[in-house]
Parts: C-alpha cells; sequence; structure tokens
C-alpha cells in the first residue's frame, strides 16, 4: 500500500473481512508503518490537520483509501484503481466479485487478495484455479537442489508416547526435513529454515489459466521464525482430535 501511495498512485479500496478488523489494521500497522517514512509522514499528518483522516476513508491530496469490511455498501461505493481483499475465504459469496467490479475495467488496475486455503468450490477457490499457479520452493542446504516444500512426505518425525500421553520433547527432537532428491536430512534449525526461505524462489505449475490472472503459495515451513517442530505438533493434535470426533 505505501508503495502505491508513494510511487503508483491511484485510488485504494481495502476489504477485510469486518469492520473492526479493518480498523485495527488502519490504527496499528497502517499508520504506523506510514509515519516511518520520511516522505510520507506528512501526508499522514496533513491529512489529520485538514479532518481528511476519518473512520472509512482517508483522503490524500492525490488519492483515497477506502477500507472497511466486506459489506456491500463498501465494496460498491467507490470506483479505484487498486483492489485489495484480505482472508477473502471468509467473504460471504459474491463479494470477491463485487470488490474485483470496484475496477470498472481499467486498462491498469490490479486486484489482489490475500488469504488462507478456504473451502473446494468456493469463490476464493474458482479464482485460484483460474489463475496461473506458483509454489514456494527451496534449495537443500546440502546438496542444492531445488524442490518444493512437501510436508506430508518429506518432514519425518517419531510420534512417541509416555504414559498414555504425547511425549512432545521426544517428538521435536526427531523432527526433520528429509530432501526429495538426495535424502538429506534437514535439522530443524533456524539456519536451515532462514538459509532454505532466503534463498527460495516461486515455480510455476504451468496450469491453464486465464490471461493476466497469478497466484501463489507458500507454505508455513518456509516461515523461518515457526519451528517445524511446531507444525508437526499442530499436525499431530489436529489428527488425535479428528480420531475423537472434532471436527
Amino acid at each position: 500500500t505505501q508503495w502505491v501511495i508513494s510511487e503508483a498512485g491511484g485510488d485504494i479500496l481495502i476489504a477485510m473481512q469486518t469492520d473492526p478488523t479493518a480498523l485495527d489494521w488502519v490504527e496499528t500497522r497502517f499508520e504506523k508503518t506510514m509515519n516511518a517514512s520520511e516522505s510520507l509522514s506528512k501526508l499522514v499528518a496533513d491529512a489529520h490537520k485538514t479532518k481528511k483522516w476519518k473512520q472509512w476513508l482517508i483522503q490524500f491530496p492525490h488519492l483515497f483509501i477506502k477500507y472497511g469490511g466486506p459489506s456491500m455498501s463498501n465494496l460498491q461505493s467507490k470506483s479505484v484503481r487498486w483492489v485489495y481483499m484480505d482472508e477473502v475465504w471468509l467473504f460471504p459469496e459474491g463479494r470477491i466479485r463485487e470488490g474485483k467490479g470496484r475496477t470498472h475495467d481499467r486498462h491498469n488496475s490490479r486486484v489482489i487478495m490475500v488469504s488462507q486455503g478456504g473451502f473446494e468450490g468456493d469463490d476464493l477457490d474458482d479464482e485460484f484455479n483460474d489463475s496461473e499457479i506458483h509454489d514456494f520452493g527451496f534449495h537443500c542446504p546440502h546438496c542444492g537442489e531445488f524442490q518444493l516444500y512437501d510436508f506430508l512426505n518429506q518432514m519425518k518425525y517419531e510420534v512417541v508416547e509416555d504414559g498414555g500421553d504425547f511425549d512432545w520433547p521426544a517428538i521435536y527432537e526427531s523432527v526433520h526435513y528429509e530432501c526429495k532428491h538426495g535424502g538429506c536430512k534437514i535439522e530443524d534449525t533456524a539456519q536451515n529454515r532462514r538459509a532454505m526461505s532466503c534463498g527460495g524462489d516461486y515455480i510455476s505449475r504451468g496450469n491453464k489459466h486465464k490471461p493476466g490472472k497469478m497466484a501463489y503459495t507458500f507454505t508455513a515451513l518456509a516461515l523461518h521464525w515457526i519451528t517445524w517442530g511446531k507444525l508437526v505438533e499442530e499436525f499431530i493434535t489436529a489428527n488425535f482430535e479428528k480420531e475423537l470426533g472434532d471436527d
């Protein structure tokens, strides 16, 4: 958003899962990052001074930002160049289409959707499958071979129990990633996770898609500050709860 304001220009619509979420984002994140920039902080100060920094609408001399939840009134009220929609898997049916319609097919418009996965056949799934899909991969820190992250097949661990309970320290100790090419054992260390993530890249699936639409997946395995042990714990716990009938 800051790049658009500073370099590209054009009115912006930001739609998040709820009005309170959007308001919280503006107050706790957006305004702070704007003030962290010497060139953009003046725009913030001037907007407050002239009372153009309002709830749900921020007006700068060269563009405005309309923000809020995915209500019909928010998604139909303004014509814009840039549309940002966050956590769209939570949007009611049809709201993605309404948001996309706010660009009125400008030649230089952009619609950006960010979300965790939703459900097969929902609006997000349709948008995803209409796009050229790119997945994030890494180079093995041992053999250097490029590959996609694969939790189900390449994440290795032992389910250790002690007295009927999971022995989590032992399980964490056993966690490692196995390279698809050379079978290299990649330990769950901050150094390995960071090297894999920072040296990673996207690769296209080469799937049939509509022109001008691109999608990118990014796995939690590539978030270097999250241990693989934690992800394994979540996976084991979820499957255990599923067996107990907890959906």
